[in-house]
């Protein structure tokens, strides 16, 4: 399948700028939304190997400082259902110059 032309434009202004963002890819409000039903539910429950946290930044009430990666992300199947989404893929290609590319399966979380 050829790109769509704004996968074509996300792709060239990364290969530009070195970074692009793609609108209308996934709905941001729902992602946020998982994003922080993870950290309120999982987020506590992880071992501290799996979470990152920042070194020199503020802290929060309870005295931690800032996450900034979580791996190992299992619980949430809809995190899962959002890497193998075939428009993040389809982008992903066109970001690749148009190589096939599979989900990550094991989905992690970067702020």
């Amino acid at each position: 399948m050829p790109p769509s032309s704004a996968n074509t434009e996300v792709a060239a202004a990364l290969q530009r700028d070195g970074f692009a963002v793609g609108r209308a890819v996934v709905d941001g409000r729902a992602l946020r939304a998982l994003a922080e039903e993870y950290e309120r539910k999982y987020l506590p429950k992880k071992h501290h190997s799996d979470v990152r946290r920042e070194k020199n930044g503020p802290e929060d009430e309870e005295g931690l400082a800032r996450v900034i990666h979580v791996s190992n992300i299992t619980e949430m199947s809809e995190l899962a259902h959002l890497a193998a989404d075939p428009r993040l893929i389809a982008l992903a290609s066109a970001c690749l110059g148009g190589v096939g590319v599979r989900p990550v399966l094991n989905t992690e979380l970067f702020d």
